[in-house]
């Protein structure tokens, strides 16, 4: 058993380095060892507030996160805590790349820990700062945006917003036909893989998503002859989504 002051007390009066370094400890612990998990969580609970001082740098809570694997499920809250403040720390008109990166990060992890409305929201974020890269610099940000509308979409799909997490893959997809047209060979399998995702969102495929499959079908088959069967299992993942009307009515 542990006293209610245990936890408040372990990390007191420790500089940023030092938490950082009892942090990596902690979390080790926690995987090693998962009946620790309960102790070091309370151990842990008011990190963000203990090393995020006035004068603590981003980087000191981008050290402390990256020290908390993702294998420790119960240290998700603190992981969660750490992510935002580092979102609320950064300055909001600077640095869009990093602040969508870490934005991505956090919806990442909530939606892992199951706030899937919040996910939702930090993946609405991160396409906004995104859009506005591509904007500026489309053949640097483009592929990044590409990413935040797949996980947005995916994030959506979770929420049961079929309609939404499908407009928001028409976009990717009609980001990514754009990037296949620069690069086939890095961005082909992107559009396969994207349009696949198209053909599974729904119970009841329509014809739209039909045509999808077909495509992302003969698109990962180009990708996997260009990789030498680097795609092979996306390949016959994709097929086994398309089922011929003639077997259906051949018995």
């Amino acid at each position: 058993n542990t006293s209610s002051g245990f936890g408040d007390n372990c990390l007191t009066g420790l500089q940023a380095g030092q938490a950082l370094r009892a942090v990596a400890f902690l979390a080790r612990a926690a995987v090693d060892y998962r009946e620790a998990t309960a102790l070091v969580s309370q151990v842990l609970g008011n990190l963000a507030e203990r090393i995020a001082g006035p004068h603590v740098p981003v980087q000191t809570l981008t050290a402390a996160l990256s020290v908390i694997p993702d294998s420790a499920n119960g240290l998700a809250p603190v992981a969660i805590a750490v992510n935002r403040k580092i979102v609320e720390l950064m300055p909001t008109g600077r640095d869009l790349a990093v602040r969508s990166y870490w934005l991505e990060e956090l919806s990442h992890r909530l939606s892992s820990a199951g706030h899937h409305d919040d996910a939702v929201q930090a993946a609405y974020q991160a396409v906004i700062l995104r859009r506005e890269l591509a904007t500026l610099s489309p053949d640097r940000h483009l592929p990044d945006l590409v990413l935040s509308l797949e996980t947005l979409a995916q994030r959506l799909h979770k929420q049961e917003d079929t309609a939404a997490a499908r407009a928001s893959l028409t976009q990717a997809v009609s980001y990514s036909r754009e990037l296949v047209h620069k690069d086939p060979a890095v961005y082909r399998p992107w559009l396969a893989r994207l349009l696949a995702t198209t053909a599974g969102f729904g119970n009841s495929p329509d014809r739209g998503q039909s045509a999808a499959a077909t495509e992302a079908v003969a698109l990962y088959r180009q990708a996997t002859v260009a990789r030498q069967g680097l795609y092979e299992d996306e390949l016959d993942r994709c097929l086994k989504t398309l089922t011929p009307p003639t077997k259906l009515r051949g018995t």
